[in-house]
């Protein structure tokens, strides 16, 4: 983590950009809660009794009786003039809420791709200003294609390592929060169940992380291994021909090559399973969520339908933050392995 911290020193220059792409985040994931929630209201339009009173027997908590209030004065807003109306004030609503949601997320990733690019620019100059430093000597005793692979696939693995800090750190973070609010406002009770998972998802990722990290040295090792033996073949060209050396090269440039080829496929094995393994778990909250409150509904009649099916919306667009969330820690292991290099 130390050489990711010193990693990210390297933003500070870039200060306005990074606020502007945070704020942008948080305008996206407010706008995305938005969209949502609208489902509530649509669904209420189109299968059910817009006058039905609304049921008083869920416990009023202050998140919950705040919900109620701010759902009371939307309804008279969207109801007041009869169904057909309503139906079009949350069409125009639910198009208005997804477009500046698309427009934040545009512009946040736009500025979030100066940071990332204008990193990378600084760390590969620094890094050729460096080596025009260093002796005669140094480059004696190091390979060529080892300098070679730390400034092209090292610096290039540094990039995904910087978005994720400033980008899915603070978006996605934000987007569990908001939905995580909503959930509890219309039932505490399935929020609850639903987030019981999320600490045994997590715990799994920082697993698969740690061996990313490992997995992650060794690949761009080897990917220096490989570079240093084709610049040898290069720069030795006539000394290969001339004591006819070209199969005992071939069979060297095969063997790294094949192992290069082996550990990017374990690498890629990896870093595949977290995302698996974090849908299964957030689906397995999901049936648990459908049986508690497809019960509230039909037994105890504590949950109006059309705040179930919303809260399945909700329910299942936390997904993809968390999914992506479980992500970043990969994605810093690997940034830091080529940091390190």
């Amino acid at each position: 983590m130390k050489i990711y911290i010193r990693l990210l020193r390297y933003i500070k220059k870039y200060k306005v950009k990074i606020f502007t792409s945070v704020f942008m985040s948080v305008l996206y994931s407010i706008f995305s809660a938005v969209s949502v929630y609208l489902t509530i209201p649509l669904l209420k339009t189109l299968f059910l009794d817009s006058n039905a009173p609304v049921n008083n027997q869920t416990p009023q908590t202050d998140v919950s009786g705040l919900y109620n209030y701010v759902q009371r004065f939307f309804e008279v807003f969207i109801f007041n003039n009869g169904k057909e109306n309503a139906l079009l004030k949350i069409c125009i609503l639910i198009l208005i809420a997804f477009f500046l949601k698309n427009i934040t997320g545009f512009f946040q990733s736009i500025y979030m791709q100066y940071v990332e690019k204008g990193v990378l620019r600084d760390l590969r100059y620094e890094l050729y200003e460096k080596i025009n430093d260093l002796s005669l000597r140094f480059f004696t005793q190091e390979k060529t294609g080892n300098l070679i692979s730390r400034m092209t696939n090292d610096i290039n693995a540094v990039q995904s390592g910087i978005s994720a800090a400033f980008s899915n750190l603070i978006k996605e973070p934000l987007l569990i929060i908001i939905y995580l609010i909503i959930s509890l406002s219309i039932s505490w009770q399935m929020t609850l169940m639903s987030i019981l998972v999320f600490p045994i998802t997590i715990f799994a990722s920082s697993k698969i992380g740690a061996s990313l990290k490992r997995r992650s040295m060794r690949v761009q090792q080897k990917m220096s291994e490989i570079l240093s033996v084709i610049s040898e073949t290069i720069y030795g060209a006539k000394v290969i021909r001339i004591f006819r050396a070209e199969k005992f090269r071939n069979k060297l440039f095969e063997g790294e090559n094949d192992a290069h080829y082996n550990l990017i496929i374990k690498t890629a094995k990896t870093s595949e399973l977290t995302s698996p393994i974090t849908e299964f778990l957030s689906i397995l909250a999901g049936v648990i969520i459908i049986w508690f409150g497809g019960r509230e509904i039909l037994v105890n009649n504590n949950l109006r339908p059309e705040e179930f099916l919303g809260f399945l919306f909700i329910l299942f667009q936390l997904i993809v933050p968390i999914k992506n969330l479980t992500t970043v820690g990969n994605r810093i292991q690997e940034s830091s392995a080529s940091g390190e290099r």
